[in-house]
């Protein structure tokens, strides 16, 4: 989980969401895209979700969304469809690479670092002024000598300012010691800081954001997406999506369970079993698209941030969902429509979810700051049938829940938060 029952991490105040699409192809809603590969492209995937509701938005630069010609790169960097991979750019880190082609960047000290190469995003212009911003990603680090670091920045147009570019997880091996403290945060009347793995403004909102992929050690990396979801508030104060009522009759919405294989969070190290919700929940996704068998642990090795000690960081579970073979983002759901249509093209979703006492009826807690569990379908009452990592056995963690105490916890308690893991 990203926090555990002691709420080892303090949830941000969320008041609302919308998250933002990214242009290209996803005003076509092509359903049934597909690349060569056969695989559908996140971002139809995700237009198809989300495109009826003006609040929900999700920014997904993948193969079919990308023009080479909005991005900037410095050193060793390529932008192309990249064949037999799934992933639509290539940096060659290292090797290749003249030493004048290496950019250069500076820590929040003023000291000077070299990086293996810069792939830098347009300026992606929001329709609204946002609070929050969610990256997430997927990408193959072909190299075990070589990593990526995500690293993101808001903008106001009216001020004419930028906050500065805020470090926000990485795949690979780690950021090197020597580049330097990254920034954590900004003060004044557009300020920002970062909550684990989100980019929250504290003072003025964003209505534009930018992110680049900074590669540093030798050999390939290869960029399957980049995923940016993005927060606001309601006029009324209230959360979006926090208290939606069902679009019409829940009757006949029946999906029936996808029939993933349970796990439990509940390992043999007793220590970790009360942090690894997430981690599970990924794992059984992942089990069941894959169809291989796939270990809790394995799954939260790769998903765990050491930085902030936790098993639950968003971002880090998506890629980890990555390397294990499926793809993904980080988004947030502000009607029961969109879970609907997610759930009917047979992809499960992977909530997280915050209670407090009473809320969650038939629940195997009383409450918690911050859990993640699966949701596999509906019953014909419109009701959601989960999986919950946080009990022993399948028999009992297998359960539904009523939608109304799901509205509170999971669109109220979390803003919606939750993964779309696909098979890739």
């Amino acid at each position: 989980m990203r926090q555990n029952f002691a709420g080892v991490v303090a949830a941000v105040g969320r008041v609302g969401v919308w998250c933002v699409v990214a242009a290209g192809v996803l005003g076509l809603g092509g359903c049934g895209a597909s690349r060569p590969d056969g695989n559908t492209p996140l971002s139809v995937v995700s237009s198809s979700i989300f495109h009826d509701d003006p609040r929900t938005e999700l920014i997904v630069h993948d193969v079919a969304s990308v023009r080479a010609s909005d991005f900037s790169t410095q050193g060793v960097a390529t932008l192309s469809t990249v064949l037999g991979r799934d992933a639509w750019a290539a940096m060659q880190l290292g090797e290749g690479g003249s030493p004048d082609s290496v950019p250069t960047l500076t820590t929040t000290e003023g000291k000077m670092y070299r990086a293996g190469a810069i792939l830098t995003s347009p300026v992606i212009e929001l329709r609204r002024s946002v609070q929050e911003i969610l990256p997430s990603w997927n990408i193959d680090v072909a190299s075990a000598q070589a990593g990526v670091r995500i690293e993101a920045r808001a903008g106001n147009t009216r001020l004419a300012r930028w906050t500065p570019w805020f470090d926000l997880g990485g795949a690979g091996i780690e950021r090197p010691a020597s580049w330097g403290p990254v920034k954590t945060k900004a003060a004044g009347e557009f300020g920002a800081r970062v909550d684990v793995d989100v980019l929250v403004l504290t003072g003025v909102p964003a209505d534009r954001v930018q992110y680049r992929l900074i590669g540093f050690g030798t050999g390939p990396v290869f960029v399957s997406a980049v995923s940016i979801c993005a927060s606001v508030t309601d006029s009324d104060g209230g959360k979006a999506g926090g208290t939606p009522a069902p679009q019409g009759s829940p009757r006949g919405h029946s999906q029936g369970r996808l029939g993933l294989p349970f796990k439990s969070q509940r390992t043999q190290r007793d220590e970790l079993s009360g942090r690894l919700c997430s981690p599970t929940s990924v794992t059984m996704v992942v089990s069941a698209a894959t169809r291989k068998p796939i270990l809790v642990q394995t799954t939260a090795e790769l998903a765990y941030d050491k930085s902030h000690d936790i098993y639950g960081n968003w971002p880090r579970n998506v890629q980890a969902a990555f390397d294990l073979g499926t793809r993904g983002f980080v988004t947030r759901y502000s009607s029961w429509s969109q879970v609907e249509r997610t759930l009917a093209r047979g992809i499960p979703i992977i909530a997280s979810i915050r209670v407090k006492p009473g809320e969650l009826r038939n629940a195997p807690y009383p409450k918690t700051d911050g859990h993640l569990i699966v949701i596999e379908g509906l019953d014909e009452n419109g009701d959601v049938l989960v999986l919950d990592p946080a009990s022993p056995d399948e028999k009992t963690g297998t359960l539904t829940y009523l939608r109304e105490d799901m509205t509170k916890v999971w669109f109220g308690g979390s803003d919606g938060t939750a993964y779309v893991l696909i098979p890739r």
